[in-house]
């Protein structure tokens, strides 16, 4: 289930949606603090989606569009594109008051490889 969401979590339309449901937000932060890794890394997933510096007609064209490119490269393009971040800014100050920026900085301290490197990617974004 928190594979899908993270997946819906990609369009800005489910974007608005989850960020105004406050049960599921509270689930995925409960699950960022499961002891499943895998239920882990999903939830980082969704929030990496979520707080995304992308707004629906701007990079998803590119064929270069990914989560995991360079905070500098995001910058740079973002500031081509007037208004871009204005969403993503409001959802990434919501899930910063949940506390999800500091349950982001424990899981970089992770034994996981992959979930370290998830949690990483996505505090990049919220420091962006």
């Amino acid at each position: 289930t928190l594979c899908i969401l993270a997946n819906i979590a990609d369009g800005t339309t489910a974007k608005d949606l989850i960020m105004t449901n406050d049960d599921i937000l509270q689930k995925i932060k409960y699950y960022m603090g499961h002891s499943n890794v895998k239920l882990q890394l999903a939830a980082t997933l969704c929030i990496s989606n979520l707080i995304w510096s992308e707004e629906e007609g701007t990079l998803s064209d590119s064929p270069d569009h990914s989560p995991g490119l360079s905070s500098e490269w995001l910058s740079i393009q973002t500031r081509k594109v007037p208004g871009l971040n204005t969403g993503s800014h409001e959802r990434q100050d919501k899930l910063r008051e949940m506390g999800i920026a500091d349950i982001l900085h424990k899981l970089v301290q992770s034994t996981d490889p992959n979930l370290c490197d998830k949690a990483k990617t996505a505090l990049q974004q919220f420091l962006s």
